[in-house]
């Protein structure tokens, strides 16, 4: 497995625990910031995506017609979407 591999295990895992961790804990605004290590994580999913539709190529070289790609991905930038939208009704709750 290449180095750069084991370092996009090891933050996707801590995303996972510390939005565990968000989830099971009431704690205001810390409980915001535990969640955007995802939050990270889908943009960076949704935006790769976007971006393989964009070129017309998965990124392991796999050509496949952009409209294909971008169907297939349309999960991961709605899931991103909903996400950020979650996040940012909680900080309009929190204001208020």
């Amino acid at each position: 497995m290449p180095h750069g591999m084991h370092v996009a295990a090891i933050f996707m895992l801590w995303s996972a625990i510390l939005g565990l961790a968000g989830a099971l804990l009431r704690l205001d605004w810390i409980r915001l910031a535990l969640f955007m290590p995802q939050q990270i994580v889908l943009g960076i999913m949704a935006g790769g995506g976007m971006l393989a539709a964009h070129q017309g190529m998965y990124f392991d070289g796999t050509i496949v017609p952009w409209q294909h790609i971008y169907v297939d991905q349309m999960g991961m930038v709605a899931l991103f979407i909903a996400h950020l939208f979650a996040i940012l009704r909680r900080c309009w709750d929190m204001i208020e």
